[in-house]
Order: structure tokens, then sequence, then C-alpha cells
């Protein structure tokens, strides 16, 4: 027959129950504090937590986050930091950024010198960290770095040889004004329009002086944006790429690439050969021997470029050297002539002499757009990059130039996009998680303090 407790069995027992609960979380809270004064005086590591653009009042890279909750309790004692930036869709932005990560780094390594430190970055918050790992006595001393859904940036100058030159601006702009008088004298106007020549021509040097400044301020800026992007120091060992399936933001970067890029191609196959028969016309005219004069100036010992000629090269020169400064005198002569169909005849010749020049302007007017659209697929990476124009290759790549580790992992939710919510999302968090304890064991085994 089962015995039944007393009422003060009951009590003794529930009072130890009681005090059991107590005792427990009592030690739970004792550890929890322990952990918490660790973390803040003596932490194995310290991760800055890097948001991408606009999203400075991102959440994510708090302590008491999801990921911030996940690395401390995987990483204990870890402290997490964040590193706010102003977040703008600019490459100065994320130039004065990438600065002031490389001072928080060092002020991380001042404050803990026992610790670790790792980075965890999203979006175009990997390129903030990549930058400021450039410098080669830091990415030593960086534990690793994580990238969730990073466009990875790189720059480059273009240094195509121009098709339109200072030379040739000069000699079109003349030839425009004298087709303008050309036609006035063959129409049997005689010189009277030589005013509306003149202007002709210094109309068309003023826009061809704007577009030389604009053309020129366009090749700073793309040089100001390489400087600005300067590529990481990191070995393929301390930097986990991780991606997530349905990112529209590598989407929507690919498709505004391959909308420029078949902007680009398609006009450099319709043009392509227009613009070398250009090319060597203008080289081969050398109007009033300027270009020749050009390359003497650009000599030291004031002498030609020597060059080895064909017999026929050397004839045509020379006929060249002897018909073609003749021709603007001829012209004027004959456009002073009582004969329509002489003075017709000088005007197609002046103009015909001056065409390749006009040709190169066209060409190079109507290059423009296409230099435009194919500019407008970096907008993505930032608004003031399309004002580079042609004269900066930039890139948006899954991963940075060179040989690295890409791991590409199947979202949590499928039936949704996932580049503003990979920071959230747990197979990623694990991941990275993971992939820190791994690099903090080996780097504990094998070295008994960091890099000082």
């Amino acid at each position: 027959m089962p015995i039944r407790p007393t009422l003060k069995d009951s009590v003794i027992g529930s009072a130890e129950w009681f005090r059991q609960l107590h005792g427990d979380v009592a030690r739970s809270t004792r550890e929890r504090e322990e952990r918490e004064r660790l973390e803040q005086t003596n932490p194995r590591i310290v991760i800055t937590m890097v948001h991408g653009t606009w999203a400075r009042s991102a959440t994510w890279v708090n302590p008491d986050s999801q990921f911030g909750w996940y690395l401390r309790r995987v990483l204990t004692p870890a402290l997490v930091i964040p590193f706010r930036w102003s977040g703008r869709n600019s490459v100065k932005a994320r130039s004065r950024a990438w600065n002031d990560l490389r001072a928080h780094i060092n002020w991380v390594r001042e404050t803990y010198p026992n610790a670790r430190h790792a980075l965890v970055a999203h979006s175009h918050g990997g390129n903030v960290v990549l930058s400021a790992l450039a410098d080669k006595w830091l990415a030593e001393r960086t534990l690793g770095v994580a990238t969730l859904g990073t466009p990875f940036l790189s720059a480059e100058l273009r240094e195509d040889e121009p098709l339109f030159g200072p030379v040739d601006g000069f000699v079109a702009a003349m030839f425009s004004g004298i087709a303008v008088f050309a036609i006035g004298a063959a129409l049997g106007h005689g010189r009277s329009w030589w005013l509306a020549g003149l202007a002709t021509w210094a109309g068309v040097a003023l826009v061809l002086l704007g577009a030389s400044y604009a053309a020129s301020w366009m090749q700073r800026h793309a040089r100001r944006v390489r400087d600005r992007m300067p590529g990481t120091s990191l070995t393929a060992s301390q930097l986990a790429i991780v991606r997530t399936s349905a990112d529209e933001a590598a989407a929507a970067l690919s498709g505004a690439r391959v909308a420029g890029g078949f902007a680009s191609i398609f006009w450099s196959m319709a043009s392509g050969r227009v613009v070398e028969w250009l090319r060597q016309v203008l080289q081969g005219m050398d109007y009033f021997g300027i270009r020749t004069i050009q390359d003497q100036v650009m000599k030291r010992d004031g002498s030609a470029p020597e060059r080895f000629q064909t017999s026929g090269e050397i004839a045509t020169k020379s006929a060249r050297d002897t018909v073609v400064p003749l021709l603007p005198t001829l012209v004027l002569m004959m456009l002073d002539d009582n004969s329509a169909l002489t003075r017709w005849f000088g005007a197609v010749l002046g103009v015909g002499y001056g065409l390749p020049a006009l040709g190169a302007l066209i060409v190079s007017v109507l290059s423009i757009p296409f230099g435009m659209i194919f500019a407008l697929g970096l907008l993505p990476c930032g608004w003031t990059l399309p004002f580079a124009g042609p004269y900066l290759d930039l890139t948006a790549e899954p991963a940075p130039p060179g040989t690295w580790s890409v791991t590409q992992l199947r979202a949590s939710g499928e039936d949704s996009l996932s580049h503003g919510r990979s920071h959230d999302d747990v197979v990623a968090i694990d991941y990275v998680c993971e992939w820190l304890k791994a690099r903090l064991t080996a780097a504990e085994g094998s070295e008994p303090a960091p890099l000082a």
C-alpha cells in the first residue's frame, strides 16, 4: 500500500526544490556576470560589425542582436562592437569610412592587446573593410573577415588611345569655319561669308574647349576613384565570402552591368572599323605638320621619332609633304575664281581636306551617349561613378581579384529576397560563427598571443 506524503514532507520537498532553483539561478547569474566582465575586460576575441549602404541605424550590428548573441555564445568570452559609418552610396563616403575603420581597429588593438580581432560586414560594408585592410600590417594582425552579400568593387583606369586629340580639335574647328566660308564662296557670295565662317570656327572651338575640359575632369575623377579603392592585403584563408540565394542586389548589379556592356559592345562593333580608319587618316594627314612638331617637342633631343619605313611609305610621305601644305592656298585661289564649277570644286576640295577631322569630331560626340549608358551600370556602386565615363573600368564581382573561396548558402526562407536580411539568416549566422570559432581555435593553438 503506497505511503502518502504528509503535509510536512510536501513543505520540506518544495523548500528543497526552491533552494535548488534559487541556486541554479544564482549560479547562472554569476556565470553571466563573469562572462560579461570578461567580455569587457579580457575577451578572447573582439568582433567589429560593419553595416552596409543606407543602414546607419541597423540593429544587427549590436551585441544584443541575434547575430551578436550567437557570436558571444559560440566564442565566449567575446566582445561585439558595432562600427557605424554614414552609409551613403558613394566612393567618397566609403573612403572616409575605411579611414575611420583603420583608426577603430588600432583603438581595438590598443584597448584589448591580448584579444584577437575579427570583422563581420554586410554588403558595401565589406568593401569598407577590405579597403581598410589594404594596410598589410593591420591585415596580418587580423584573425579573419566574414562578408555577407558584398559586391566586391575593383577599379582600373582605361588608357585607350583617344581618337580625337587637341591637334585634331584645332583642325576640326578651323575646317568647320572654312567649310562655311567655302560654301558661301561656291554660291557666288565671294568672301562675304567670312564672318559666318569665323563665328562657326569660334563656336566649334568653344564647344571643343568645353569637351576637352570635361574629358580632363572625368579622367581626374576616374583616377580619384581608383585611388580611393585600394586592394586588400588579406590572404585567402583570412576571408570568408558568404553569399545567400535570391540576392536581389547582386542580380540588379549584374543586370545593369550587362545592359551597359551590350551598349558598349554594340558601339564598338558599329564604329570600330570607322574609328581605326579615321585614326590612321588623321595620323597620315598631319595637318600643317602639327603632329610632326608635336612628336619633336615630346622627344627630349628634339629629333623626330625613328621608325623603319618602306619605300612606298617614304614616297607617300614625300608626296604628302609636298602637296598637302599647298592645298589651303589652292583652295582659296579656286574659291576666288569666276567659274562656278571651279568654286564648287574648291569648296569640295576644302571640305574634303578637313573631312577626317570633322568625322573624328562627329564620332567622338556620338560616342558620348553610349559611354553614359555603359557608365549608368555603375550607379548601384555609387552615384558619382558615371561621371568617370569611359575612363574607368569598374567591376562588381562575387569575389575580389585573385583566388578566393566563396560559400553559397541556401537561405532559410526561399519565398523572399535575401540581400537585406542575410545578416539575420540563421544559416549564414551559424556558418560565420563556426568559421570564426575554427579560426580562433587554430590561432590559440599555434600562437601564444596575437602579434603586437
